[in-house]
């Protein structure tokens, strides 16, 4: 059981990490394609996106489809 427990431990660390370098990855493009638009995202900007329900609905949907492939 404990065994278990430390593998289920590691994959959900592993689930999260990879969840946070996609975040850094999609915040890096979109502030890319605003910058060449010759928009500047701010970090206000980026903060709002993270916080809309829609985005956070979507993240959501993928962590679990992540964890249950698991």
């Amino acid at each position: 059981m404990k065994e278990q427990m430390k593998e289920n431990t590691a994959m959900i660390k592993a689930v999260r990490n990879n969840q946070l370098q996609q975040r850094r990855i999609h915040d890096a493009v979109r502030h890319e394609i605003a910058h060449i638009r010759g928009e500047m995202a701010t970090k206000q900007d980026i903060a709002y996106i993270h916080e809309r329900p829609d985005y956070r609905l979507g993240r959501t949907v993928r962590t679990e489809g992540d964890l249950y492939m698991l």
